[in-house]
């Protein structure tokens, strides 16, 4: 892996000082420097000001944060689902916020009353093999044949008689026991989820914490002269001369600082893992081990080159799902990390598939791996998957935006707005061709400041064959063995 900083206009700081007085905002912790009380009056006031937006005939019960989203719950989703979604892309545009319709729990039917319900509103001709009702969402997954023979009409009519909201996959040829398990996972951490998901989204739409990000200063006088004053983290060449700050003022680090560490897949193969720090905000982008190497201290990523504690993370946004990518991620979650994972929807059941594998060939061969099943587990019920080229807020200064990477099923590159003053780009590993199974690696972003490329085939010597040749090697080699 190499970094380029496309344009070295004060963004990447190399030589930083130790962020252990970054603001800690604990996952589950219910009070904490007034942050609590801060989110709970914010959300209150929110909450207020879309209920009076929003048309009576919605019978909005409540809205709440969920996640990246604003979830309104609703008694009447056959509205909500059609007339209102109009009134919320404008509420939407003025509050820059993601909202979400959820059905309200009084009007959903039992778990066997929605199967029976589903069978009758679908067509003869779609058979489904699976109906998972998720209680923390109010959505019921469908696998089924034909998804494309299930119309808009037949899912407004599924919510509106059991008050679940339908969405469908094709069903596979072979029963994914990866697909089971965390189907089991989810059905039995529902409140758990319901909780997590609540406290995430708090955590995103904070207001901005004023802690580490501003210069403060004690009695700072009018002719600039600080004497034994002391700004934190920076110097009173950051502040105006005229400038006036009394004892609890702060001013603005008009630095605009951007830090990459990068504690794995730098110059090696395997092991990739980066955080991006912000004033603001801690992300992590991907975190793999080295399956080469036996020495844990060349195979994991090298959490102890980073002082800091994983509470204090804000996410960790996963590329793909190969191990050199995501193979050390359940033990994060070991050591205490509790918050969420972001990577496409294929990604969560591969990534589930190999960790698994990996816990199992270590047992039958006796050797060590730093996690256990349940630090998987973990991983499924903190996971939020989310589509292709949706921008999601996942702090309140960084917006990702996955794209296809072209690598494998589910690859993504992950672009990383900082607000709207800074783009990151992380490739993960990426295919800049389409090929028979795969379209190619989005190229085209408007803005990017700074790129985390992969360059494992990245120099001028390593001139791919292409596809015709490839492929009569294949036959070939086919034919003479």
């Amino acid at each position: 892996m190499t970094t380029e900083n496309i344009e070295k206009n004060e963004t990447i700081v190399k030589n930083a000082n130790p962020i252990n007085d970054v603001p800690k905002v604990n996952f589950g912790r219910k009070e904490l420097n007034g942050f609590s009380k801060i989110t709970i009056d914010f959300e209150e006031k929110l909450e207020k000001e879309v209920l009076h937006s929003l048309p009576s005939e919605a019978q909005i019960t409540f809205a709440k944060f969920e996640g990246t989203n604003i979830a309104l719950y609703t008694k009447n989703p056959e509205f909500s689902l059609t007339e209102l979604t109009l009134h919320l892309s404008a509420l939407s545009k003025s509050l820059k916020k993601r909202f979400i319709i959820r059905t309200d729990q009084s009007i959903r039917l039992t778990e066997e009353e929605t199967r029976t319900e589903i069978i009758k509103i679908l067509p003869k001709d779609i058979s489904v093999s699976v109906i998972f009702c998720d209680d923390a969402t109010g959505e019921v997954i469908l696998e089924v044949n034909k998804p494309e023979g299930i119309t808009s009409d037949i899912f407004l009519k599924i919510a509106k008689v059991t008050g679940w909201i339908a969405h469908t996959r094709r069903s596979p040829h072979i029963p994914s026991n990866s697909i089971k398990n965390i189907h089991s996972t989810l059905k039995s951490s529902s409140k758990e989820r319901q909780n997590f998901y609540h406290i995430l989204g708090k955590r995103i739409f904070r207001p901005i914490l004023l802690s580490n990000n501003l210069l403060k200063s004690v009695n700072y006088s009018d002719n600039g002269n600080t004497g034994n004053d002391k700004f934190i983290p920076g110097s009173s060449n950051h502040i105006p001369k005229n400038y006036n700050i009394g004892p609890s003022n702060y001013h603005y680090n008009n630095l605009k600082e951007v830090l990459i560490y990068c504690l794995g897949g730098v110059k090696q193969v395997g092991r990739s893992c980066f955080v991006v720090v912000t004033p603001e905000s801690k992300v992590m982008l991907d975190c793999g081990i080295n399956p080469g190497e036996n020495q844990s201290y060349n195979a994991y990523p090298r959490i102890d080159w980073f002082n800091f504690n994983l509470e204090e993370l804000d996410a960790v946004v996963i590329s793909h799902a190969h191990i050199d990518h995501q193979g050390f991620l359940p033990a994060l979650y070991k050591f205490g990390y509790k918050g969420p994972v972001y990577c496409t929807e294929p990604t969560l059941p591969l990534m589930t598939l190999l960790q698994m594998d990996s816990v199992k060939i270590s047992k039958n061969n006796g050797t060590y791996i730093p996690y256990e099943l349940r630090d998987v587990n973990e991983i499924i019920k903190h996971c939020i998957p989310i589509p292709y080229g949706k921008p999601t807020d996942i702090s309140p200064d960084i917006t990702i935006t996955l794209n296809n990477a072209g690598h494998i099923m589910g690859s993504a590159t992950v672009h990383i707005n900082i607000s709207g003053t800074h783009n990151v780009l992380y490739t993960g590993d990426y295919k800049y061709a389409k090929t028979q199974l795969l379209d190619s690696a989005i190229s085209n972003y408007p803005r990017v400041e700074t790129i985390i490329t992969e360059s494992t085939y990245g120099s001028s010597i390593d001139i791919m064959p292409d596809q015709y040749t490839v492929y009569n090697t294949f036959t070939e080699s086919i034919n003479n063995s």
